[in-house]
């Protein structure tokens, strides 16, 4: 590839960067090694991406089973409780709010 088309994919985006990564790679003695080894670190950073991804999923499925408690409890409260027009129907809101919240946790 030329340093064009990998000048897309650098972190700063310059053809001088592109250069560097690969002027000693391919071509010299043992060169190789560079390149596998970005191979290597390219399956290790899809490693942690996949590992960052299932620990923020466990993280909203508990804060899901969390908003499914709080809203539980909050809504016998209400109903058994002294709250009456705006201030109820705010109270009620916020226990439906949860819910649709926790609906939305469930469903990613």
């Amino acid at each position: 590839m030329n340093g064009r088309i990998m000048a897309h994919h650098s972190h700063t985006g310059s053809e001088e960067d592109v250069g560097d990564l690969f002027s000693d790679c391919f071509w010299e003695i043992k060169g190789y090694k560079q390149v596998v080894k970005r191979i290597d670190d390219g399956a290790i950073l899809t490693d942690n991406l996949a590992q960052l991804i299932n620990e923020r999923a466990d993280i909203e499925f508990k804060y899901a089973k969390g908003l499914k408690a709080w809203s539980r409890k909050w809504e016998e409260a209400i109903n058994k409780g002294a709250e009456y027009g705006s201030l109820e129907q705010c109270m009620k809101g916020l226990t439906t709010e949860a819910k649709r919240k926790r609906l939305m946790f469930i469903s990613m």
